[in-house]
C-alpha cells in the first residue's frame, strides 16, 4: 500500500509554493469511479489524501510556512477527512483505517466539530483485528508529544499503556526509543545524561531483541524488516545519545549501509555517526562498511555535539561531559558485509 503511495507522491511537485489546482492522483481517482466499493481502493486513497495534505504544508517548521500554504493544508485535510469516514463505512475493523486517521487528527488539532479525536479513534483501533497496529501507535505518539498536542507526560504515560502489553520481540517497543528522541529534541538538556533514561532504552532493547543477531531476512515480509530497522535505528541513536557507544556499534554494524530514514532524516547524518564510531562509511572493494581504527572517534564526536548544542538539532545535547573525560579504545571489529545498494534516505514502507 505504501509503496504505491510512494509512488504517486513522486509525482507531486516540490516547488517551494504548491499548487492549490493540483490533482492528487488521477490514477486513484480512476480506479475510485470504477470501483467505488474497492476496500483496497479505499484505504489506498485515504493515506494518499492525507500525505497530500502535508504535502501542502511541508515538513518546515510552522513559523516558516506561508499562510497560502496553510489554508492548502487546511483544505485538503478537510477533504481527506471526508474520504475517512466514506472509509470507515467500508472497513471500519480494518486497523490501517485508524493509522490514515492520525495525521488528519493531528493536523486539524482533535477538533471534534472536524474529525475524530485522538481517543475514538483509539477506541476503535481496540475494535479492530490488530490493536497493537504499529503505524497506528507509532503515529498516535507523534500525537501525544510536547510539539504538538500533548506533553512530555502525556508521551511517556502513552508509550508505557502500551508497551505493558507487547511480547518480547513486538516491533513496538521502538516507542520506547522514539518517545527519548523527541523528548530530547525539547529544552531543559541533560536529558540523556540521566541513568533512568539509559537503563529504560537499554531494557527496553533487551525486550524488541531478546536474541539480537542479525537482520531478519529471506521469506520475511518486507513491512516486517522496515520495522526492523526503524526500531534498531532508533534505538542506535539513543545509545549514540547516551554515550553508550557499544551497544550504539552493534546497532550500526547490523544495519549496515541501509538505516532506516528515522531518526536520521538523511544519510549524512546517519554516515557522520557512524564514521566517528569508527566504520568505514565509503565501503570499500567489497563495499564493505568495515569498523577501523579510530582511537579518538568517541571524544571527537562527543567534543563535536558539545560544541553544536541544541542548534544541531536532534544531534544536539549529547550530554555534556567533557571530551577528554571519555575512555576511548581502539575498534578492532571485525568487517560486516552489507548490501551493495548506497544507502540514501529510505522511504517508509510501515
Amino acid at each position: 500500500m505504501n509503496i504505491v503511495k510512494g509512488y504517486i507522491e513522486e509525482t507531486w511537485s516540490s516547488g517551494a509554493e504548491v499548487d492549490a489546482r493540483g490533482i492528487m492522483s488521477p490514477m486513484l481517482n480512476g480506479w475510485f469511479f470504477a470501483e467505488p466499493q474497492n476496500v483496497d481502493c479505499r484505504l489506498i486513497r485515504l493515506k494518499t489524501y492525507t500525505a497530500w495534505a502535508w504535502h501542502a504544508r511541508s515538513c518546515a517548521p510552522a513559523q516558516c510556512i506561508s499562510d497560502r500554504r496553510f489554508a492548502i493544508f487546511h483544505q485538503r485535510l478537510l477533504e481527506a477527512n471526508q474520504e475517512l469516514g466514506q472509509a470507515k463505512t467500508l472497513c471500519h475493523s480494518d486497523p490501517l483505517l485508524y493509522e490514515a486517521a492520525e495525521p488528519i487528527i493531528r493536523g486539524l488539532n482533535g477538533d471534534p466539530t472536524l474529525c475524530l479525536t485522538m481517543e475514538e479513534a483509539l477506541v476503535g483501533l481496540r475494535q479492530t483485528k490488530d490493536p497493537l497496529c504499529y503505524g497506528a501507535h507509532t503515529g498516535a505518539l507523534q500525537y501525544h508529544c510536547a510539539k504538538w498536542h500533548g506533553s512530555h507526560e502525556k508521551m511517556f504515560d502513552y508509550v508505557k499503556s502500551i508497551t505493558g502489553q507487547l511480547p518480547e520481540g513486538h516491533p513496538l517497543w521502538v516507542l520506547v526509543p522514539m518517545a527519548h528522541y523527541e523528548r530530547g529534541l525539547q529544552p531543559p538538556r541533560g536529558h540523556w545524561q540521566r541513568s533512568e533514561v539509559k537503563t529504560e532504552i537499554m531494557d527496553a532493547f533487551k525486550h524488541a531483541f531478546p536474541s539480537s543477531g542479525n537482520m531478519q531476512q529471506g521469506t520475511v515480509k518486507l513491512v516486517v524488516q522496515s520495522q526492523e530497522r526503524a526500531c534498531r535505528s532508533y534505538f542506535a541513536y539513543c545509545f549514540i545519545m547516551c554515550q553508550q557507544y557499544d551497544s550504539a556499534r552493534s546497532q550500526i554494524r547490523v544495519l549496515g549501509k541501509r538505516p532506516h530514514s528515522r531518526p536520521w532524516h538523511f544519510i549524512g547524518k546517519y554516515k557522520y555517526y557512524a564514521g566517528m564510531l569508527g566504520f568505514d562509511t565509503e565501503g570499500g572493494p567489497e563495499d564493505e562498511m568495515a569498523a577501523t581504527s579510530a582511537p579518538m572517534a568517541e571524544a571527537s564526536l562527543v567534543a563535536d555535539e558539545l560544541v553544536a548544542g541544541n542548534a544541531a538539532g536532534p544531534a544536539g545535547d549529547i550530554g555534556g561531559v567533557a571530551a577528554a573525560t571519555i575512555h576511548v579504545e581502539p575498534l578492532t571489529d571485525e568487517p560486516v558485509a552489507v548490501p551493495t545498494v548506497e544507502a540514501k534516505l529510505i522511504p517508509e514502507i510501515v
